[in-house]
């Protein structure tokens, strides 16, 4: 008689070890789909963001060769000349600030896309449907189990 009640506790401490372990085992599989989505994210952004970069990196290069060239040409111009290079100049460098304006503007925007999907994700109707999922697979487990 004492070893029915001690296999009933027994079972019982079993099964709520299990209820438990199926517990965090949800939570963890939530939690990797959040650090899946995470990654990507970022991933996406990364490469994205790299070739804009190296674009105005080259110009932002091209232009100081350029600069460079002017003051070594300095000495030998008359002021109307050094007037025209520096106008010249001047419009590079204002294309180049639009450029990372716009390139700024950009990632921002896809930054908060990004953010308003993640923050549209119906985690309650995710965990419902864990819960279904968990529903219909624990009936087969035990049918297949009793083979063993």
């Amino acid at each position: 008689m004492e070893n029915d009640q001690e296999l009933g506790t027994r079972l019982s401490t079993l099964e709520e070890y299990s209820r438990q372990q199926l517990k965090y085992t949800r939570l963890q599989c939530l939690f990797s789909l959040i650090s899946l989505v995470c990654c990507v994210i970022v991933v996406v952004l990364v490469f994205v963001a790299v070739p804009r970069v190296e674009a105005m990196v080259g110009q932002a290069e091209q232009i100081l060769g350029n600069l460079e060239a002017t003051t070594q040409e300095l000495a030998n111009m008359d002021v109307t000349s050094l007037v025209q290079q520096m106008q010249s100049l001047l419009t590079n460098v204002d294309s180049l600030v639009t450029n990372v304006d716009t390139l700024v503007s950009t990632n921002q925007d896809g930054l908060v896309e990004t953010l308003e999907k993640i923050n549209a994700i119906d985690f309650d109707a995710l965990n419902k449907a864990i819960q279904d999922l968990s529903a219909v697979i624990e009936p087969l487990a035990k049918f297949f189990s009793a083979f063993r």
